[in-house]
């Protein structure tokens, strides 16, 4: 109805000889064919079709406006270097033009291509002053979009910051009556609740989203959200349902679409001990977009199962692709990671104290799921060795609070190799 809606307008604008909305109507259209209806590349044929159409010496408004929704596009397909040059298109006519609102929507599409091309922390840095200067003069639905760019791309520092942000976020849009961007916060903040073992709050938040009507793309995230949490709760059918049921997410023209979907079925590949098949699921993810937003917790998979592997090699591989990344959380990740390399080359007292360090650091950012999964690893690797302090029962109790049944299991049948052996 939408695009219909869009469609009509276009057309009565261009009849009555307004080519400036013409030009604003096209923006809206584009963002419409490529956000909500998944035809991406439709949309960024015509809002490039509508620049060329305002040539140079069009109104610098609409132009900015374009150019900012075809970096947008552009962004989401993977095609960063022309995304950030319609970024700086943006950002120069909307820096002239003193319009607050517009400048923010630039810089943050300036942002997330600088995201994706690695450059993480510039793109975090634009992003804080984009929260700042709408939270002085953008509307609520600014400050929403605003905080969503940011809850995103802070995540592989600081998933506490990224849950509270995403969370701000979902309130301004909900007051502001936009119910689409209150679910995509709510989403994001289910995603990283998830992953950081908050799962109560998960809960909470996929069941909101259960009784609204989501659009196509965001039914199918919940999907994966809802995947992800039977996997990791050793509802190995209903996960595997809910993934096989939504696998042309696969070739989406949407990159998030295509590395979030990957990257759950690595993480419930993982739960259901398909080792080799996570792997591969989780290295897809990192080949298909190296440096987005789904990259670092797609490393972490990908490392784990060669580590649970015992493959080194591959190990190694992980722990190079996190090196393009900064951040606490990655920083942890690959003090794990790092942790495990020692383990299987056989430096076991290097390893312990390997370990020790990286379980302190997850300690540190208040993370009880990686904290598990890391103490899981290590009681993995080290056979028969007897643990050095009460690591496995603070994964233990981590792991049964949580109802990670199938994370338990393993950790289980470590510890009962090692007293076999001992």
């Amino acid at each position: 109805r939408a695009l219909a809606h869009l469609e009509a307008a276009i057309a009565a604008h261009r009849e009555a000889g307004d080519e400036d909305a013409v030009g604003l109507s096209t923006a809206r259209l584009a963002e419409a064919l490529g956000f909500v209806s998944g035809q991406i590349n439709d949309g960024i044929a015509r809002a490039e079709r509508a620049l060329a159409e305002r040539g140079e010496t069009g109104d610098a408004r609409v132009r900015a406006d374009l150019a900012a929704t075809v970096a947008e596009l552009l962004t989401a397909t993977g095609a960063q270097a022309p995304a950030l040059a319609w970024a700086e298109t943006a950002c120069a006519l909307a820096e002239r033009l003193d319009d607050v609102p517009l400048l923010g929507r630039a810089i943050g599409a300036r942002a997330a291509a600088l995201f994706n091309l690695g450059r993480h922390r510039e793109a975090v840095a634009l992003l804080r002053w984009r929260v700042a200067i709408v939270d002085r003069s953008g509307s609520l639905v600014d400050q929403a979009r605003a905080r969503l760019y940011l809850s995103v791309f802070v995540a592989d520092d600081d998933t506490r910051e990224a849950i509270t942000l995403s969370l701000e976020a979902a309130e301004r849009a909900r007051r502001a009556g936009h119910r689409g961007l209150e679910a995509m916060n709510l989403l994001n903040a289910a995603e990283e609740a998830l992953l950081v073992g908050r799962w109560g709050d998960a809960r909470a938040a996929v069941s909101t989203l259960g009784e609204r009507q989501l659009s196509g793309s965001d039914l199918e995230w919940l999907a994966c959200l809802e995947a992800m949490l039977a996997g990791m709760t050793g509802d190995t059918g209903r996960a595997t349902a809910q993934i096989e049921a939504h696998a042309d997410m696969a070739d989406s023209e949407l990159m998030p679409t295509r590395t979030t979907y990957l990257r759950a079925l690595a993480i419930v590949q993982l739960s259901a001990g398909d080792l080799a098949a996570a792997h591969r699921a989780a290295a897809a993810t990192v080949a298909a977009d190296p440096s987005g937003i789904n990259s670092p917790h797609a490393l972490a998979i990908q490392l784990r199962a060669a580590v649970w592997l015992r493959d080194a090699g591959q190990a190694q591989a992980a722990l190079a692709g996190m090196q393009g990344f900064r951040g606490r959380w990655m920083a942890a990740a690959r003090m794990t990671g790092e942790a495990g390399v020692t383990a299987l080359e056989g430096r076991d007292d290097e390893a312990s104290v390997a370990y020790a360090r990286a379980l302190d650091a997850w300690r540190a950012l208040d993370s009880p799921l990686d904290l598990a999964l890391c103490a899981l690893d290590r009681a993995i690797l080290r056979g028969a060795v007897p643990a050095v302090s009460d690591e496995d029962e603070e994964a233990r109790a981590i792991l049964t609070e949580l109802g990670a049944a199938p994370f338990l299991a393993r950790l289980e049948g470590s510890a009962a190799v090692a007293r076999a052996v001992g």
